[in-house]
């Protein structure tokens, strides 16, 4: 079967099994930590996909990438038990990344992101979220990546919009206009 039908069937369970118990907002929250976690603990996916780990350490191991706090959700702590019960615990980043997806189109939330080149202050993010909530008529999950080799200015994106307002795009545009 696909990858993609599979892991689409499971998030559309999970939000369900989440809207019943009234735990969406904190399943989306566990599924976007457990995606950073993929995309930062590249291990995760071997760990995932390593037959001699029992399944009790591979629930284990997605526990604790959804809450390193260890308050974890009941929802998500037995949605991750049907997942690695049923043999599907290496397919946990896309199921994750689709519970996002359709919480977000349920929700009316867009996705976005703002990249800078040093931290910025609380009340600079909000007003500029604000703004761009403003523009795109609904609310927008705005994350803020600091990566200090954009060397200046800031990259904002969110929806199909994008705005790269960066030195090193502007410097690279000037440096391909001399030739």
């Amino acid at each position: 079967m696909n990858t993609g039908i599979v892991t689409k069937r499971y998030a559309k369970a999970l939000l369900a099994f989440a809207k019943e118990n009234k735990a969406e907002q904190i399943v989306y929250d566990e599924m976007r930590r457990l995606s950073a976690c993929a995309m930062q603990v590249p291990l995760m996916q071997q760990v995932m996909t390593n037959p001699v780990l029992s399944a009790e350490k591979k629930e284990l191991a997605l526990k604790a990438a959804c809450a390193p706090d260890g308050q974890l959700s009941a929802t998500t702590e037995r949605f991750i038990h049907l997942l690695v019960s049923a043999g599907r615990g290496d397919l946990y980043n896309f199921v994750a990344y689709s519970y996002a997806d359709l919480y977000r189109r349920d929700k009316g939330i867009v996705s976005g992101s703002l990249v800078v080149p040093c931290n910025v202050d609380k009340t600079t993010r909000d007003r500029l979220q604000a703004l761009v909530e403003k523009e795109a008529g609904c609310h927008v999950d705005m994350e803020v990546v600091v990566d200090p080799e954009i060397e200046g200015g800031f990259i904002l994106s969110y929806d199909t919009y994008r705005c790269d307002a960066s030195l090193r795009t502007a410097r690279t545009r000037i440096l391909r206009a001399l030739g």
